[in-house]
């Protein structure tokens, strides 16, 4: 998008900086990051309680394979990775959405209208 530019009292107009699209190219790189760990905090936590409520229901299933697939994986052992992929996800979510650094870029919003 075009900016104005004031030189001599005329208004001229101008092409954006490389500021301003390296400024959009972070944005779009923040938004895909917000998503990315959402996304493994939702999926995380589901796998976690997944786990748990096996535990609960069939805990000698907690010693066996998740899935033939990857035969060292055990369900137990999912269900940590679970908890921490969770975990990590939620920080880098809440620390890129609730940032003044980062705030608005996650949203889709501009950080400079905050100001």
């Amino acid at each position: 998008m075009a900016r104005l530019a004031h030189t001599d009292g005329a208004a001229a107009q101008t092409w954006p900086s490389r500021d301003l699209q390296s400024t959009r190219r972070g944005q779009q790189v923040i938004r895909l990051i917000s998503a990315v760990s959402l996304g493994a905090t939702i999926y995380g936590l589901l796998l976690w309680v997944y786990v748990a409520i096996c535990g609960i229901v069939v805990p000698y299933t907690l010693s066996l394979p998740l899935t033939h697939l990857i035969p060292f994986l055990r369900e137990d052992t999912s269900g940590d990775l679970g908890f921490a992929i969770s975990s990590v996800g939620f920080i880098v979510y809440h620390f890129i959405t609730h940032s003044p650094r980062f705030r608005g870029a996650g949203q889709g919003g501009d950080p400079k209208d905050e100001r």
